[in-house]
């Protein structure tokens, strides 16, 4: 029995570290894995995998991959279903999930369990990136919902806000993207 992933790559194909992503498909096929699509330039891949655990997926991996690109690629690696439950609770945080000026909604994909509970929401100093949730479970790792304020018309870099507050490695992906990929994952 295996098991459709999503794998969600930190960091590639900006600042120069270049990863195509038909070279992500060709080196997660060579490492076996089967089923296997990419979802946009960013580094977002699914596949299916046998019972293999989780750290070793993601480690052999990571592996393969800074060896192939030269570089370290942090993969955080969640189930369609999983992801599944990150939007549905998403829809939930953003109460009638519609648009507002001026405001993103983005899902970061953490390495590990938060251990912060709380309280949420946090928000940085000049209030342009919130921290409006996490969930998720020891076995899950986990997932945070962030809202970015746009002030004077752009859009903030949260990840590092985001990583400092809650101790952890993450990317993220705006929440209409994020279920882009779910879908293109589910109907492969």
């Amino acid at each position: 029995m295996s098991t459709r992933y999503l794998a969600f790559l930190r960091a590639v194909n900006v600042g120069g570290r270049s990863m195509p992503m038909v070279e992500l498909r060709e080196e997660l096929t060579a490492l076996g894995f089967t089923g296997v699509g990419t979802v946009i330039q960013t580094g977002n891949a699914y596949f299916d995998a046998g019972r293999t655990s989780r750290a070793v997926i993601t480690s052999t991996i990571e592996s393969a991959l800074a060896e192939r690109f030269g570089f370290q690629v942090p993969i955080m690696l969640r189930t369609c279903a999983e992801v599944r439950a990150t939007i549905d609770v998403s829809d939930l945080s953003y109460a009638d999930g519609e648009p507002v000026p001026d405001k993103d909604h983005l899902v970061m994909f953490l390495d590990r369990p938060v251990s912060r509970q709380g309280p949420w929401p946090v928000s940085n100093t000049r209030g342009d990136v919130v921290i409006t949730d996490v969930v998720g479970s020891a076995a899950t790792a986990s997932d945070a919902f962030i809202e970015l304020r746009r002030l004077d018309g752009r859009t903030p870099n949260s990840a590092a806000f985001v990583e400092k507050q809650l101790g952890v490695v993450g990317t993220g992906r705006w929440l209409h993207t994020t279920e882009q990929i779910l879908r293109a994952a589910e109907q492969a």
